[in-house]
């Protein structure tokens, strides 16, 4: 039966849908929760995180009325690591656990669980389904769904894609927000979602330009899910005008209808996150079996026929802009220029230095932008089967640490003008010119040009881009602040040169001339070994940069961290540290690496050319360095204490505040602090290297432990100069870890609470009645009687436990309890048992700076624990 709506019958649309399909590219699939919800029983993403709380007993409703879902996630990820048994938790990373119970619970959930709606063909639906054909399926779903429908498809998880097009009709499955089948790439923290994004841009590249191609099919979304809003969004921003209202045509949502008789098909305006909207058909079915059928009667026909995928102009303008839309086009287009430029000079091999210009000047049509070197140059074979070839390149395996393979060479001069000349002249050859540039039709053209190099390579090679600005760009370099901000404004402030290179810039009008600083030397640098140096400034042993000769530009880049420069170009960097989990900010790093291309598992440059990943090998490398000159400086500040220390002038305190002040890696780990023992008389440090660790953690004002804290066991303990979180108090007073709590935490949680939304949990609560001598507090059965007990009592149970305290401190376990003479009234203080650190030391780490400190004769006054 077919159901009308705005004058639309779903017949008439899947017919319309159908033919559509049958003129285009195979349609994209985008399958959400509502799809795993209805073959698989699967909870939606607030349903499973209700269940990992209630696995590990922590209160949902209090927790999602605070947070959203993403941060509620981040709670629960720090909660279940800290329920969990440390022989469970040690040695193993906090989001791990987590992501490991969400995976058990979903593939749990789908052998069991399967819930199809009443009423409706799942066994049919899923039959058209599975002989449907699509270009690819996206999924933010964790579960195989998708994998079992398509069997034979390409499975990308996470950021994990190929580097290019396949040429074959396999479906592609890009699991963008990870799987179960690999625990670790579960995307469902902010902090995931923020590293997701921010790391994710070649992957986003590459899906958005697949929607732009393709059909789009959104299934299990709401119309107002952000996923839905994001992707529509970032498609409508990236298309010009005329090509977005095309896309509006083949999008499509398929949605459920609760009833049989209420199925209906309408077009919903969505609205986008950037104001404005997007009208799309929506199908409101309650049996997919016919909208399937009709992808199926389309696309299992079409599938021959679908073999190659050519990349046509459109397109390129739709990669470039997801990668490049937020960096300037001109710094781009100088980066790639230059970039090519330095490839060209290592792959010319011996002879005189690297030569490279970079000038700006007036001609006759406007503002130049010409990028010169001596290099390798191309003969008209080079150009026609590399330089105007996108994706194509002859530099791969040269062994010679170019990068060329990655960004998108010479389509950068079209973000910055609007034509280019390109000259070149390979050695004992012809020198050889071209033009390119766009005509009416909005295409790129290529065409030969008379003149030579015009005398720019001397009878030797070379080549040379010259860039017709375009008004924007020109602009820029009009409006500048300062003569000296020419540098920045083409984004060479952060270039060095590598020995043997010189790169000059120069602008003409101006008599602006000046030459890019050079990599600082060798003695400048710790040596891992010939591939990796790393900047020892902020290593006094290393000397400062300020020895003789220093160029201050130059030292200023070296002073940037996560910072890497390699094949004569500095980026930001991101690492993989694995293990090395202490590593944050890291120094500049200089690497000298030969046959990149054969290096991907450890060394990875992003398709734009704005940022390289670290990993393997490399990190492994770079951590060594850093940890031996860490432990080279702790163990120095160590013996500057030593005999403060040992002659009762100085507390371990002030080494350990100055040692997390002074190190930056080793200020990124929890230093505990041994109390004076029989055998040792003084307090020493101590550095441990595994989770689960048990120790005290005292948590309030600093200098307290002395006067305070007595450990009968010899534990050592955790300095904290936080405040607790009531839920956190809570936590462990009901966990039995409490030792010591100060009155202002029961005046804030017990007297001046009104009920468990600003005061303590009903069981913690009751466990300090108890504590207080209450008679029967568990008789309190219900929260509501609990907390008029309370309100009815309070001044008397204040009373109690301040007359219990002493000096403003509740002591619950009295043989830790220090006599002291102080009065702590006011203070927020908390002493408890702790069974895991939350930052423990590098196992490898400890390893080395034990063997120092040993060797030292140090071991009486820093304690090391792998």
């Amino acid at each position: 039966m077919e159901h009308t709506k705005d004058n639309l019958s779903i017949g008439a649309e899947l017919d319309r849908m159908r033919d559509y399909l049958s003129k285009s590219s195979r349609p994209v699939f985008f399958i959400g929760s509502g799809i795993s919800r209805r073959y698989l029983g699967l909870p939606d993403w607030s349903g499973l995180l209700e269940g990992i709380a209630q696995e590990v007993g922590a209160d949902f409703a209090e927790m999602s009325g605070k947070y959203d879902f993403e941060r509620l996630a981040g709670e629960l990820e720090y909660f279940y690591f800290r329920s969990q048994p440390w022989e469970r938790v040690s040695g193993c990373p906090r989001r791990r656990l987590m992501r490991e119970a969400i995976a058990r619970r979903i593939e749990t959930m789908s052998q069991t669980n399967a819930c199809p709606v009443p009423g409706a063909a799942p066994g049919r639906e899923l039959q058209e389904l599975r002989h449907t054909v699509p270009r690819a399926v996206i999924t933010t779903n964790y579960d195989t769904f998708a994998e079992t429908m398509f069997p034979d498809s390409r499975v990308h998880i996470g950021r994990e894609t190929s580097a290019g097009w396949e040429e074959d009709d396999r479906i592609d499955i890009y699991k963008i927000h990870g799987c179960v089948t690999a625990p670790d790439s579960i995307v469902i923290t902010k902090e995931d979602y923020d590293e997701f994004f921010e790391k994710s841009r070649y992957l986003y590249a590459k899906i958005l330009t697949l929607f732009c191609e393709c059909p789009l099919i959104f299934m299990g979304y709401s119309l107002n899910d952000r996923n839905i809003k994001d992707v529509l969004t970032a498609i409508v921003e990236a298309l010009p005008p005329e090509e977005a209202e095309k896309f509006r045509e083949h999008v499509w949502v398929l949605g459920w209808s609760r009833e049989a008789g209420d199925e209906r098909v309408c077009k919903k305006e969505i609205g986008l996150l950037n104001g404005s909207s997007l009208e799309a058909v929506c199908f409101e079915l309650h049996d997919y079996t016919e909208f399937f059928r009709a992808v199926r009667s389309v696309t299992e026909n079409r599938r021959r026929g679908d073999l190659k995928f050519s990349i046509s102009e459109d397109v390129i303008e739709l990669l470039i802009k997801p990668l490049y839309g937020r960096q300037d086009s001109l710094k781009v287009a100088v980066r790639e220029l230059l970039q090519n430029a330095l490839d060209a000079c290592r792959m010319k091999g011996g002879g005189p230095g690297a030569e490279i210009a970079v000038l700006l000047e007036e001609g006759e049509e406007g503002l130049f932008l010409e990028i010169r070197d001596n290099g390798i140059g191309m003969g008209a074979e080079d150009i026609r089967a590399n330089f105007l070839t996108v994706g194509k390149t002859n530099k791969k395996g040269t062994g010679l640490g170019t990068v060329g393979k990655y960004g998108i060479g010479v389509l950068s001069v079209f973000l910055a003008g609007e034509y280019a000349e390109v000259y070149t002249q390979k050695e004992g050859s012809l020198p050889l010119a071209f033009r390119l540039y766009i005509k009416e039709d909005n295409q790129k053209h290529v065409s030969w040009m008379d003149s030579g190099g015009g005398g720019r390579f001397e009878g030797g090679s070379g080549t040379a881009v010259r860039v017709c600005l375009g008004r924007a760009q020109r602009d820029q370099i009009a409006g500048r602040a300062s003569r000296d901000s020419l540098l920045q404004l083409l984004g060479l402030n952060t270039y060095l040169t590598e020995e043997g290179t010189r790169i000059t810039v120069t602008e003409a009008a101006s008599d602006f001339c000046d030459c890019l600083p050079s990599l600082p030397p060798d003695e400048w640098f710790y040596k891992v070994d010939d591939e990796i140096r790393i900047y020892r400034a902020r290593w006094r042993a290393g000397g400062a940069a300020a020895e003789a000769g220093a160029s201050p530009a130059g030292t200023a880049i070296c002073a940037r961290d996560n910072t890497v420069f390699f094949s004569g170009m500095t980026s930001p960097a991101s690492f993989h540290w694995g293990r090395y989990t202490m590593l944050q900010k890291i120094p500049f790093i200089a690497l000298n690496i030969s046959n990149l291309d054969m290096r991907e598992d450890d060394f990875s440059v992003s398709l734009s050319r704005d940022s390289v990943t670290l990993s393997g090998v490399i990190t492994e490398g770079i951590a060594h360095g850093i940890y031996d000159m860490e432990t080279d400086k702790v163990t120095d500040l160590v013996k500057s204490w030593s005999d403060s220390l040992r002659g009762g002038s100085a507390g371990a305190e002030g080494l350990k505040n100055m040692l997390q002040r002074e190190c930056t890696v080793f200020g990124s780990c929890d230093i505990l602090m041994e109390l004076p023992g029989e055998e040792n008389g003084r307090e020493r440090l101590l550095a441990a290297g595994r989770n689960g660790f048990t120790h005290l953690e005292l948590w309030g004002g600093r200098g307290w432990r002395e006067r305070i804290l007595h450990s009968p066991n010899g534990l050592p303990v955790k300095l904290c100069g936080a405040y607790m979180r009531k839920k956190d108090l809570a936590d462990l007073i009901e966990d039995g870890k409490l030792i010591a709590v100060s009155v202002c935490y029961l005046d804030d949680y017990l007297y001046n609470a009104t009920g468990p939304s600003n005061g303590l949990r009903a069981k913690a609560v009751k466990q300090i009645l108890e504590v207080l001598g209450i008679p029967n507090p568990w008789n309190l059965t219900t929260s509501e009687i609990l907390w008029a007990f309370i309100r009815k009592w309070r001044d008397a149970l204040r009373v109690m436990y301040t007359e219990k305290s002493d000096k403003g401190i509740l002591w619950l376990r009295e043989e830790y309890k220090n006599p002291y003479e102080d009065s702590f009234e006011g203070e927020r203080i908390l002493v408890f048992l702790s069974y895991g650190l939350e930052n423990p030391a590098d196992p490898a780490f400890c390893r080395m700076l034990q063997e120092k400190i040993e060797g030292q004769g140090l071991g009486d006054l820093l304690s090391v624990q792998e």
